[in-house]
């Protein structure tokens, strides 16, 4: 049941490698954002929350010490999708956290110590027990022990023995690394903690002892009372490596008493663990304004009917997604089907309130929707999502005017206004009378295909046809002032229809091309004022050519807006030339 390859390792455990005193850890640096650095900081407690100082904080290459209020930063890390931090203090059980950094963010680690327990002691050259309350111990055989350079040690052992009871708020805290695991066929599961326990042996100098290659020892973990009454006959027994951050699976214990009794190879922390049938869940991390979050954490973890395990997403990506794209390993955040569970959100110090939901049943995913995270005097968005104007949506879920209860993403968009009534960024336009032009474009009646900027404009008529801001508007000063082009149709009293094309000079007379209906054409000349109090053209025909004088030496008026005295117009324009 051992794999013979990962017992190796137990040769470093022999000379102190990955145990406590200098272990090794890295940060797998995979750039692939903007090449920027990242920030890992955080707090280090007690289990009461007080601050601990001067813990030595280990990443990649970087190490730092806590302050008077247990606080750590170190920057410049390089893009990695999986960062081990240690954290380890004389007297203290180590821990550790994966942590995911991202350029230009900020990896925040709120990480608990407990302080180690003394149990007992014993002479090495005899080997001993020594045991802890329900049913926990560890024992040694005689001669099995060496020190940090592998050679064999005599004298007195002291052995701490610290437990952990992952039921609880500081058990789940304190757990080294994530509650995933590697099985011995090297599969990586999520699994759940029947309890875990740090066995620590030191020499009379307070230096680490270990066993030696091909010697083993016998521990019991406890398994904590609210588990007692669910746990199973047996259980795998996995130990947790300090350089890679990851729970190995090594033997199956046996249930005995109130604990899981197994054969070790090494000292380490040692942990009654479970994979569990699971289910996913999903959803997306937004600021107070509905932006997505980058660099959040989400943490999930089990109430009912087992709370010892806890899952989510490390750090989510631009898009605010969990689990994120550039990382998911599953379907989503793996949780234990049909569970009540608990989840909230954190970044940068904020953490959101905790809300419950119940976990779908077996590899099925629940979508969770938009989870808020804002400030620390706002961390779940209530001002954000207190929806002011009364129309069932808030700034936070996309209310682009709180204010107005028409204007809201549910409302009705209504085109042409200049107002975003559905909040989509924008008004609908559309070109309402299809004259290729819209109120946006600078229709200035979108209901009248005649008027648009690209219409001819006729002046004097009290239309702005082509937009510009008025009707153009000619007086007699200004037509003397060029030569304009008459063109008219209208019926004669001869019952016949009359063409005109003329051109007016600008000295005041015209000369013309004349057609009439069932006549030739001929030419006649005359001279022309306006009238601009009347709006009239004063035309006066000399010379009527062809028309044998039917309108030799006449005058007649044509009005601007299309009106001739002598008969019914139609189609009257004059443009200017």
């Amino acid at each position: 049941m051992i794999l013979k390859n990962r017992f190796l390792l137990s040769i470093c455990y022999v000379f102190f490698v990955v145990l406590l005193v200098v272990p090794l850890i890295g940060c797998d640096s995979d750039s692939d954002d903007d090449g920027g650095k990242g920030i890992i900081a955080g707090v280090v407690t007690n289990m009461n929350g007080l601050p601990i100082a001067d813990v030595t904080i280990s990443a990649e290459d970087q190490t730092t010490i806590s302050g008077t209020d247990g606080s750590f930063r170190m920057e410049d890390f390089p893009e990695t999708k999986r960062c081990v931090v240690n954290f380890t203090k004389d007297n203290w059980v180590f821990t550790s956290t994966v942590t995911r950094v991202r350029s230009n963010e900020t990896s925040y680690i709120e990480a608990q110590m407990a302080w180690e327990l003394a149990r007992g002691s014993f002479q090495s050259n005899t080997g001993g027990t020594v045991n802890i309350p329900n049913d926990g111990f560890v024992k040694t055989n005689a001669n099995s022990l060496v020190d940090s350079s592998g050679n064999p040690y005599s004298g007195n052992v002291s052995v701490s023995m610290t437990t952990f009871d992952p039921t609880t708020d500081f058990g789940l805290v304190a757990f080294p690394g994530d509650f995933e695991g590697v099985e011995l066929d090297g599969d990586t599961i999520p699994i759940l903690s029947y309890g875990y326990m740090d066995v620590t042996l030191r020499d009379s100098d307070g230096n680490l002892l270990q066993l030696a290659a091909g010697e083993t020892a016998n521990i019991s973990i406890p398994i904590p009372s609210d588990l007692r009454s669910s746990a199973p006959a047996t259980m795998p027994i996995w130990y947790f490596d300090t350089s890679d951050g990851k729970w190995y699976e090594e033997t199956i214990g046996t249930k005995v008493g109130n604990a899981y009794q197994a054969t070790i190879t090494h000292f380490s922390m040692w942990n009654n663990d479970v994979g569990y049938s699971r289910s996913y869940v999903i959803g997306r991390i937004l600021d107070c304004d509905g932006n997505p979050v980058r660099g959040a954490k989400v943490t999930i973890k089990g109430i009912s009917p087992r709370n010892c395990w806890t899952s989510g997403e490390r750090s989510t990506s631009n898009d605010g997604f969990f689990p994120a794209g550039d990382d998911s390993r599953w379907p989503g955040a793996p949780v234990d089907a049909n569970a009540i569970c608990e989840i909230w959100v954190s970044k940068d110090g904020v953490k959101t309130t905790p809300f419950r939901f119940t976990a779908l049943s077996l590899e099925q995913v629940l979508n969770l929707g938009n989870i808020y995270i804002g400030t620390k005097s706002d961390p779940d968005c209530e001002d954000a999502m207190n929806d002011v104007d009364g129309d069932g949506y808030s700034v936070a879920q996309g209310d682009c005017d709180d204010t107005d209860p028409d204007i809201n993403p549910g409302a009705v968009e209504i085109p042409n206004d200049g107002i975003d009534q559905d909040c989509n960024g924008s008004d609908t336009v559309t070109d309402l009378d299809g004259d290729g032009y819209t109120t946006a474009g600078g229709d200035c009646n979108d209901n009248d295909a005649s008027i648009n900027p690209g219409a001819v404009e006729i002046p004097n008529d009290g239309i702005d046809q082509d937009c510009s801001g008025a009707d153009s508007v000619i007086s007699e000063a200004s037509l003397s002032g060029g030569t304009y082009h008459v063109t008219s149709k209208y019926k004669w009293p001869l019952d016949s229809e009359w063409h005109m094309d003329t051109t007016l000079n600008s000295n005041g007379t015209f000369s013309n091309v004349e057609y009439v209906e069932g006549f030739d054409v001929f030419e006649y000349t005359g001279t022309w004022s306006f009238n601009p109090d009347t709006r009239y053209f004063i035309i006066s025909i000399e010379d009527g050519g062809d028309m044998d004088g039917i309108i030799s030496g006449t005058t007649n008026d044509f009005w601007v807006d299309g009106h001739w005295s002598g008969g019914e117009a139609e189609d009257f324009h004059w443009v200017r030339q």
